[in-house]
């Protein structure tokens, strides 16, 4: 009887500890960004032909992008509940981010994830907001952009962990 009465237990034991699925980012995304920015005065700019290389060294957890010749950030994977393996959402910081904005650049941007990693497919939009300090060249400037990439090579580009 003992037998029985921990059969239960151990199957929950079980099930709790099995991998789940979980959405991995990790390749290379082609895209741009289009930018709404003042600096006294309101003007847009568009990024086309932009490249992201993302690495994601364990499904679910922590993102290391480039933003090939501009910058790096840093970020986090939050899977959707109903489809973990295919959604979700990340948040992601540029290396550079600090929180005193007259003296430092910094951008933060959220972006819902779509990936079908059996067809090499995938799309991240979302927005980002930024701020640039004033320099001898330029006035203080704030942005919002809108973030559309596509996914073009699921290969690991092999980004550095962290802020290097």
């Amino acid at each position: 009887m003992k037998l029985i009465r921990f059969a239960p237990l151990t199957l929950a034991i079980t099930f709790v500890s099995a991998p789940a699925d979980a959405l991995d980012l990790t390749g290379t995304w082609s895209g741009k960004f289009n930018c709404s920015n003042f600096d006294g005065l309101k003007y847009n700019t568009v990024d086309k032909n932009q490249t992201l290389k993302i690495t994601q060294p364990q499904p679910g957890q922590n993102v290391y992008v480039e933003w090939v010749g501009v910058a790096k950030f840093t970020g986090v994977v939050i899977d959707n509940q109903k489809n973990p393996d295919s959604k979700g959402q990340v948040a992601m910081a540029d290396c550079s981010t600090s929180p005193e904005l007259n003296a430092f650049y910094a951008e933060i941007a959220k972006l819902s994830a779509s990936v079908n990693r059996s067809k090499s497919k995938g799309s991240l939009s979302g927005t980002s907001i930024y701020s640039i300090p004033e320099s001898q060249n330029a006035p203080q400037t704030v942005g919002q952009c809108k973030w559309n990439f596509k996914l073009v090579d699921p290969q690991d580009p092999g980004v550095g962990a962290g802020c290097q």
